[in-house]
């Protein structure tokens, strides 16, 4: 790790340089909290497979940059020992003994968009945040050595993923999580970093390639939904006689990742009570407080639009499931009624203009 070759506040939190494995997630220090950060370069000393292990000058997009080095280095928590963390600026100088103090996530907020031509600030925070769950977790060693199965392992899983952490701070994944081509914008590719000749080259891809798989599974929609609603789909309801359906195949086969139950009218009430405090909790002084409503309201809504766009009312009845045609026009009465009023409106006798007209 070398100079720094971009401007940035230097040495940032470990929320923003470093993440911490823990479990199935990230543990990111507390804003104030410090850590030491410990160096290991590899190869040991005592591990014969020397060579591989170097990496030449790379300009990487986003102006990061780092300068060749005959080595891999490591970082650990705390101590030589401790707990793996991971680098996110490339090209920063960090030494044994540097000290970091945490930050909140804030900082995304105002990350400065010329470092990352791809995605945004959210974006980058999101996708570390899964490489650190899928990626690799554990413990640096001293006493690692390339030729020994479970530290090969390790090793391997520790570059996979400072790989893909440093590919995504820099620009080389976009909002799917897809590789950019570097080379396309006349810039190195973070995988320079691993030379061809690293004795653990396919065992390091293997396992990068396997990250990426669950990250990209993580970000990915069942095929019938979209990212945005420019790109949505329309799907048609059918009326086989009894009821109004669609079918949707997930051709990404996304849905066989969950099982799925029926969901309560108590969830549902809840969580629309929760949604309404949080609208009501963040709305402008001078804007009106929203109602509560339940989930029967939204029917009501629904037959309400039915009629409003002229639906026959035998229609509405058996889409209601209502037992008689009594019922749903008793229900929605003043509708019928509303909608006299705003026919006889239109009504113009001889020129004169539309008048109103009150019914007995």
């Amino acid at each position: 790790m070398k100079a720094l070759k971009k401007p940035l506040s230097m040495l940032l939190a470990l929320l923003m340089c470093f993440g911490v494995f823990s479990g199935m997630g990230i543990t990111a220090f507390a804003a104030g909290e410090e850590m030491t950060t410990y160096l290991i370069d590899l190869p040991r000393s005592a591990d014969p497979q020397k060579t591989g292990w170097d990496h030449p000058a790379l300009n990487l997009m986003g102006g990061w940059a780092v300068d060749e080095s005959s080595h891999f280095t490591v970082h650990a928590q705390d101590s030589f020992n401790g707990r793996a963390v991971y680098c996110i600026e490339p090209g920063v100088g960090v030494h044994t003994g540097d000290k970091y103090q945490g930050r909140d996530e804030s900082y995304w907020d105002n990350y400065p968009s010329d470092m990352n031509p791809t995605i945004s600030p959210s974006t980058i925070k999101e996708y570390l945040g899964r490489i650190m769950q899928y990626g690799w977790q554990g413990n640096a060693s001293t006493a690692w050595d390339s030729r020994d199965p479970a530290d090969a392992e390790d090793i391997a899983g520790y570059i996979a993923t400072q790989l893909l952490v440093w590919e995504t701070v820099v620009g080389e994944r976009d909002s799917q999580f897809n590789h950019v081509n570097a080379a396309a914008q006349g810039k190195d590719s973070v995988a320079e970093y691993v030379s061809a000749s690293h004795p653990l080259y396919d065992l390091i891809f293997e396992q990068y390639d396997s990250i990426e798989n669950q990250v990209q599974r993580h970000t990915m929609l069942p095929s019938f939904f979209s990212h945005s609603s420019s790109s949505a789909g329309s799907y048609e309801l059918k009326w086989d006689g009894e009821k109004y359906s669609v079918t949707l195949t997930d051709e990404n086969n996304v849905l066989s990742n969950f099982t799925f139950t029926p969901v309560c009218e108590r969830s549902i009430v809840a969580a629309i009570k929760a949604a309404l405090r949080r609208i009501n909790k963040n709305r402008a002084e001078d804007e009106p407080e929203f109602a509560y409503f339940t989930p029967h309201t939204l029917r009501h809504t629904f037959a309400t639009r039915c009629f409003e766009s002229g639906m026959r009312a035998k229609t509405l009845q058996e889409i209601l499931g209502h037992n008689s045609l009594e019922m749903t026009m008793g229900l929605y009465t003043h509708v019928t009624e509303e909608m006299k009023q705003q026919e006889l409106q239109k009504v113009t006798l001889s020129g004169i203009p539309p008048i109103g007209v009150k019914l007995a």
